[in-house]
């Protein structure tokens, strides 16, 4: 198939319910952080969990409600991963592989939130750090943006420029993604900042997409500080 899909990937191994999947259809935190990217932009909306987790805590029933409360859930599928995977790259390519998808993507990361319009380009959405009140700067890749408007390099948990990544990433080529994976995958745990970087080396352009009203919902505190309770 091709189109414009979305891949949120979910798939760590988890103890109890997370606090992404409590609470109410209408405001469950995990649809919550998809409401600022357009979701009816995308022709599929993939979540990829892992199989096991998603019996025990059935986890895809509280994701399929709350999509159904805000109308996507024509959208919606779920990728049911047989193993838990080494990291979020690996994630995305399993998705890739399980699904069929070709042509463009998104990947969008479940516990934050902001507005932007998607695009099927090679995109790293971008929000500057000094724009901030409250962050933890340890936990983010950070961009080298030239004069015009061309990611020049992408470092993960290392301060090279104003902006920083807000875990979301664009790509035009899902067979870009997963010909880098492949090649990289032998190098251990991948960040996607390690693909994006990659693929620069080899003279793919990325462009940042700015983005507005970042919050992060790293913790259930977080989220809950976001609600102003």
């Amino acid at each position: 198939m091709r189109g414009f899909d979305l891949i949120v990937p979910f798939a760590a191994r988890q103890k109890e319910m997370p606090f992404l999947l409590e609470g109410a259809p209408e405001t469950l935190p995990f649809a919550q952080a998809l409401s600022g990217i357009m979701p009816e932009k995308f022709e599929h909306i993939f979540i990829a969990l892992l199989a096991e987790d998603d019996r025990r805590l059935e986890m895809s029933p509280r994701i399929r409600e709350s999509f159904a409360a805000h109308g996507w859930e024509t959208r919606l599928e779920i990728v049911s991963l047989p193993e838990a995977t080494t990291c979020e790259a690996e994630t995305i390519a399993g998705t890739l592989e399980i699904t069929g998808s070709r042509g463009s993507f998104w990947v969008k990361d479940p516990d934050n939130f902001f507005r932007a319009e998607p695009i099927p380009e090679n995109v790293v959405t971008a929000f500057p750090l000094d724009a901030l009140v409250r962050v933890n700067p340890q936990n983010k890749s950070y961009l080298a943006i030239s004069d015009g408007d061309y990611i020049l390099n992408i470092a993960e948990k290392r301060v090279i420029g104003r902006h920083f990544c807000t875990g979301g990433y664009g790509f035009a080529k899902s067979e870009e993604f997963l010909a880098t994976f492949r090649r990289l995958k032998e190098l251990g745990r991948l960040y996607i900042s390690h693909i994006i970087y990659r693929m620069l080396l080899d003279d793919i352009l990325f462009r940042p997409l700015y983005v507005s009203d970042y919050q992060d919902w790293g913790s259930r505190e977080d989220w809950l500080e976001c609600l102003g309770k």
